[in-house]
């Protein structure tokens, strides 16, 4: 008998059965991993609320860090100015206070150089030391010229005795 030698149709599996070792291990991983978010889910949820204060926070902090520094440049620029202010008008004190002191020194220089040429024919020493103070007050030229006077008379009692003096010396 001869044998039948036309081709069948033979099953062929490709792939695997279902319901296998490796079918149910990726199952349970699936699983394991969506319980695992869903467990984890309130906690990083808390979290992520706690992050965005803490970012909100942040950026008022940062805002109003921004707004003190901008407030203590206003304050830097106002201390800058009224401390120009104040180097000025103590310029204007110092100025004011030297030209009422000049004024004062020229006045009683001028005070002191009348009197010593007042007191040129009487005492001529005291006219000298009044005349030099008169000149060390205020160089003017009052001033000057009572030291000169008074200079010149004092020259004057060197050259010839005082007219008091002549009944002491002991030609008179």
């Amino acid at each position: 008998m001869e044998k039948d030698v036309s081709p069948r149709p033979v099953l062929v599996r490709r792939g695997r059965r279902s319901g296998g070792l490796a079918t149910w291990s990726l199952g349970l991983l699936a699983l394991g991993a969506i319980a695992l978010c869903a467990w984890q889910w309130p906690r990083n949820k808390a979290l992520q609320t706690r992050v965005d204060d803490l970012q909100q926070r942040l950026a008022t902090s940062a805002s109003r860090t921004t707004e003190l520094q901008d407030e203590c440049e206003t304050q830097r620029l106002a201390t800058a100015a009224a401390q120009s202010d104040a180097e000025r008008i103590q310029q204007e004190a110092t100025a004011t206070a030297r030209g009422l002191e000049t004024r004062l020194a020229r006045a009683s220089s001028q005070r002191l150089a009348g009197l010593a040429i007042s007191w040129t024919d009487r005492d001529p020493g005291l006219a000298l030391r009044l005349a030099t103070a008169a000149a060390g007050r205020a160089a003017t030229a009052e001033a000057r010229g009572a030291l000169q006077s008074a200079l010149t008379a004092q020259r004057d009692l060197l050259v010839e005795p005082w007219p008091a003096q002549a009944w002491l010396s002991p030609d008179g």
